[in-house]
C-alpha cells in the first residue's frame, strides 16, 4: 500500500520510536508535524518534544523541534493496527516504529526526567 499524506496525519500528536541496533541508542518523540517530501521518497517528522532512553529512564533529548528524516527507498514498512514500522537491515540498522496518540505503548511527558517543551510562539 502506497503510504499518504491523509495515513499520515493520524499520528500527529502520536509518537516516533527510533533504534539504531548497533549502539543501543533509543530516541522517543512526540510527532508534531509530519509529511511527505521529494515526491514520496522522504517521510519528514517534526517533533513537541524528544526523550533516550538511559538506564531504563527516560530523558530529556534537548533537541526538540528538531525533524527526523526517513529516506524511503532504503527501509522496508510493515503496517499494524494503530502504528506502522520501518526497518533497515544495512549499517546502521535501525527500526522506526510509529504509535498514533492513543497507543498504550505511548510515554507520557511527565515520565520524562528534565523534560522541557518549548512554548509555542504567537
Amino acid at each position: 500500500m502506497v503510504l499518504t499524506e491523509e495515513m499520515l496525519q493520524k499520528y500527529v500528536g502520536g509518537q516516533i520510536e527510533v533504534q539504531e541496533m548497533d549502539t543501543g541508542r533509543v530516541f522517543r518523540a512526540e510527532i508534531k508535524e509530519i509529511f511527505l517530501a521529494y515526491q514520496g521518497r522522504t517521510l519528514d517528522v517534526t517533533c513537541a518534544w524528544g526523550a533516550v532512553l538511559q538506564e531504563d529512564v527516560w530523558v530529556d533529548a534537548h533537541y526538540c523541534g528538531v525533524g527526523y528524516g526517513l529516506d524511503m527507498p532504503r527501509f522496508t514498512r510493515e503496517d499494524a493496527e494503530d502504528g506502522m514500522v520501518f526497518s533497515k537491515e544495512d549499517f546502521p540498522q535501525t527500526v522506526i516504529s510509529f504509535f498514533s496518540p492513543g497507543n498504550s505503548e505511548n510515554i507520557k511527558p511527565e515520565d520524562v526526567k528534565d523534560l522541557f517543551i518549548p512554548q509555542e510562539e504567537t
